[in-house]
Parts: structure tokens; C-alpha cells; sequence
């Protein structure tokens, strides 16, 4: 897989919550990848990351790595409240996670 490549990794993220979210084993490293798009995203120069687009991806984080760890996938819900204050998704996604 192309290392430096965050569209690449955020349409495997993607394809991976998609098909396989269900699936225990595949949940952590979900999460991981695309916390990768966020990083790998920010550190791209060529390709300038909106916050909008980071968000959405933390989102999507938050969502892969919720049945193993909810404290975790408060913090990342949280964290894309604070890259887009108007995301209503993030804001019901804050409201639906019990810890």
C-alpha cells in the first residue's frame, strides 16, 4: 500500500466500515487508518485538507473504534466538534455515545 497516499487510505478506511464494521478484529485497525488520513492529510502540501473533510474522517474513527473502546470514540467525536463546530452529525454522534 502507498504509505503517503491519504485518499487511498481513506477509501480503504471507508471500504473497510463499510463491509466489515461488524467484525471485531477489524474495528482498531479501522480506526487507525483513518486516523492516518487525518495526519497524512495534514502533512500533504499538495493536497490541503479542509477541516470539514478531518472532521468527517474523525467521524469516522470515532465510529470504527466505538464497541471496543467508548471513552476513545468520545474523544474523537469530540475532537471533529472542534474541527467543525456545524457538523450536526458530530453533534448527534456526541449525544448517542453513553459511557
Amino acid at each position: 500500500m502507498y504509505p503517503n497516499r491519504p485518499l487511498l487510505r481513506k477509501v480503504l478506511a471507508d471500504f473497510l466500515l463499510a463491509n466489515f464494521a461488524h467484525m471485531r478484529k477489524y474495528q482498531q485497525s479501522t480506526s487507525q487508518i483513518a486516523l492516518s488520513v487525518i495526519f497524512l492529510g495534514l502533512k500533504d502540501r499538495k493536497n490541503i485538507q479542509t477541516a470539514e473533510e478531518a472532521a468527517n474522517t474523525m467521524l469516522k474513527a470515532s465510529a470504527a473504534i466505538r464497541p471496543l473502546d467508548c471513552k476513545k470514540s468520545q474523544l474523537f467525536v469530540q475532537r471533529a466538534i472542534l474541527l467543525n463546530p456545524s457538523s450536526s452529525e458530530a453533534w448527534k454522534m456526541l449525544k448517542e455515545i453513553k459511557c
